[in-house]
Order: structure tokens, then sequence, then C-alpha cells
């Protein structure tokens, strides 16, 4: 199964990070689940 990750630069991808899922309509009727970063509980940017 391939997917997408979205939200994230290339460049802060890396081999292991958490990410969670995102469900993102495409098409009327058809919603894809795709990948974002798992953002930390407490962090600011």
């Amino acid at each position: 199964m391939a997917t997408n990750i979205v939200d994230c630069p290339l460049d802060e991808l890396v081999v292991g990070m958490e990410l969670r899922v995102v469900f993102r309509e495409v098409h009327e009727g058809l919603t894809l689940p795709l990948f974002t970063r798992q953002e930390l509980q407490g962090a600011s940017e």
C-alpha cells in the first residue's frame, strides 16, 4: 500500500519519525488516509 506524507517539508522527513493519520477528501466521495507529523504534546513553535 502506498500513501503520502503531507504538511511536512521534505528536508524534515526522517526514517522512524512519528506520524499520525489524517483523512482528506481528494475527490467527491473519495477520502484517502494520509499521514502528517505527530505533534508533541506541550510543544510550541
